[in-house]
């Protein structure tokens, strides 16, 4: 029993303060987190960039040949999918830092 309330210790980041040394580096907890807001953050990003294309449609060069060819469904359906990774996004990296909390 005492080995499973150890376990549980560990798993739920709960520490006894009065001897925090021994449990130093226990908890794999805050670093997965911390991965997870980290990736939270990056479907942010993708998804500002993909919603960010599709509405204006940005151009490297001025040559119409190196220009992407898209219709208005494409781009409907890039302007959704940048939304839904953009709240994707946003949703991973609040529940991941109330979860270290």
């Amino acid at each position: 029993m005492k080995y499973l309330s150890g376990i549980l210790q560990m798993v739920a980041c709960e520490v006894n303060f009065y001897d925090a040394e021994s449990y130093q580096g226990d908890s794999i907890v805050p670093f997965l987190c911390f991965m997870g807001s980290l990736a939270g953050l990056v479907f942010v990003i993708v998804g500002v960039a993909k919603y960010s294309m599709a509405k204006h449609n940005w151009n490297i060069f001025y040559d119409r040949r190196d220009q992407r060819e898209t219709d208005e469904k494409k781009l409907k359906n890039d302007l959704k999918y940048g939304r839904i990774m953009i709240i994707a996004g946003v949703i991973m990296m609040v529940v991941f830092y109330i979860a270290t909390m």
